[in-house]
């Protein structure tokens, strides 16, 4: 049987292990902490690092063979310009460096770079999308 892989822990994984690189923990005060989908309940802005959570916003599939899903990258942080400038680092990341798991990222079709204030949190957020292929995957 074949099944859809798993986008967002692909993404999740390469990114955690990316921030967590020493450039990165310099230019940005600490490891960002990278979550898929949800804000943790003991993330906070004023005392965590920034947050970055990945989600999968769909797209069209070709089943058998793969789908194209819309990843949505938010940043989280205390300053719109930390939110901002982690963002743009992990854009150009995920440009150069295509997460095992996924076969390709689009260079065209992603949107870049909304700015918001979330009013649960109270951060500064700055998101972004990219198109990616992934392949099925057999499974028992």
């Amino acid at each position: 049987m074949r099944e859809h892989a798993d986008a967002r822990g692909a993404f999740a994984d390469a990114l955690e292990t990316f921030l967590a690189l020493p450039p990165n923990v310099g230019l940005f005060g600490d490891a960002c902490r990278v979550t898929v989908e949800e804000v943790p309940l003991d993330w906070s802005v004023r005392t965590g690092p920034p947050l970055v959570t990945v989600y999968d916003d769909g797209g069209p599939e070709h089943w058998p063979i793969k789908r194209d899903p819309t990843i949505r990258i938010t940043v989280r942080a205390r300053g719109s310009d930390l939110a901002d400038r982690v963002a743009r680092r992990v854009h150009g990341y995920l440009h150069d460096n295509c997460p095992p798991g996924i076969a390709h990222i689009f260079r065209t079709g992603g949107s870049v770079f909304v700015t918001a204030r979330d009013t649960d949190t109270g951060a500064d957020m700055a998101s972004f999308t990219v198109a990616a292929a992934v392949l099925t995957i057999e499974t028992v």
